[in-house]
């Protein structure tokens, strides 16, 4: 019975440890494709707003008339665009893109065919390079959690799983709607889930018994994770709407941000003071 107690946890956690490593390596390797097939470049970039901030000079949408300062028009855009117009990147080349933008107080609708994005022998060194690197980290967080299992190894494999650099472009674009969408919005909460492992692990590193402030990073983490996963899943529906998502993309930003000083502190205080 004993037994049987200590290893219910152990085959849990593998499985936890598996499942999350696969999707990341799942989400990450099919980038490699973008070296023999790239991915269609729309030539524009906007932020969570939906406000276009840059446009590539010569690229489809430069070329369509679109400039920064518009607005895209999510409400206004035909469903079956809506997630392309908003990614500004489709599954390869030569894929047309329509979708509605609100550019000098008037709204029309803009007709683009992607190009194909640029690959040179440096882009693609550079996708194998960061590749390799994800299964390396994934593989060494992976391997502290199961040979170890402590609130700072669980801490430093979240951060393996969602600030590993690696590109992941591709994989929501091999879906349909709303798979797409599933797909993008657990991206997004890995690369949270990242932030919040950050601090976890600065604040519990040769700290297995934490006291003082350490305490309370564990309870603060478990909110954040459930408060990431409710925002990430508010965001399309919002899109969709025709309501900006700004407000909650500078909320996650800020957050991003206090972990990593959390983590920060965590780290300094062990070792300075």
């Amino acid at each position: 019975m004993a037994n049987d107690t200590k290893t219910h946890p152990a085959v849990l956690r593998t499985c936890v440890v598996c499942v999350l490593g696969l999707f990341v390596i799942a989400t990450c390797l099919p980038d490699l494709r973008r070296l023999w097939q790239p991915t269609g470049d729309a030539g524009f970039v906007s932020d969570f707003g939906g406000n276009v901030t840059e446009t590539r000079p010569d690229g489809p949408a430069n070329r369509a008339g679109l400039r920064p300062g518009a607005r895209l028009d999510i409400a206004a855009t035909d469903p079956q665009y809506r997630f392309l117009a908003i990614y500004g990147t489709t599954l390869s080349a030569g894929q047309e893109l329509r979708f509605a933008v609100e550019q000098e107080g008037q709204v029309r609708h803009i007709v683009l065919i992607t190009d194909p994005e640029p690959m040179d022998l440096a882009t693609k060194l550079f996708i194998i390079t960061r590749e390799l690197a994800m299964l390396l980290f994934v593989g060494i967080g992976a391997a502290l959690v199961l040979l170890r299992p402590s609130p700072a190894t669980w801490g430093f494999y979240f951060y393996c799983l969602g600030l590993h650099g690696a590109p992941d472009v591709v994989a929501p674009l091999e879906f349909g709607s709303p798979w797409n969408h599933v797909v993008w919005s657990l991206q997004g909460m890995f690369i949270n889930a990242g932030f919040i492992g950050v601090a976890v692990f600065g604040a519990f590193f040769l700290h297995d018994k934490p006291t003082g402030w350490r305490r309370y990073v564990l309870p603060l983490a478990g909110i954040l994770v459930l408060s990431f996963a409710i925002t990430q899943a508010c965001v399309w529906p919002t899109l969709n709407a025709g309501r900006s998502v700004a407000t909650v993309g500078n909320v996650a930003l800020g957050i991003q941000a206090f972990m990593a000083l959390i983590a920060m502190y965590g780290l300094i205080e062990t070792y300075v003071v």
